[in-house]
């Protein structure tokens, strides 16, 4: 954790990790989000919305199957 963000290993050598920040969206009233470190919004930073930004940051950190696989 580095100040305001997290940064998570993502799979592989050469990706970079994931950024995470939480900040408040000013079309959202101001209320707070999860978002990437390019301010992609994942989720509201709430407890009604946690299963929400854990599904996102899972998705973007594990591993991805080849299909066919």
């Amino acid at each position: 954790m580095t100040g305001n963000e997290l940064r998570l290993p993502t799979p592989g050598d050469e990706a970079p990790p994931l950024v995470l920040r939480c900040e408040h969206r000013a079309d959202d009233e101001g209320r707070l989000w999860f978002t990437t470190g390019n301010g992609e919004p994942l989720a509201p930073a709430d407890a009604q919305h946690l299963h929400e930004a854990i599904t996102a940051v899972k998705g973007r950190v594990a591993p991805t199957k080849a299909v066919g696989m």
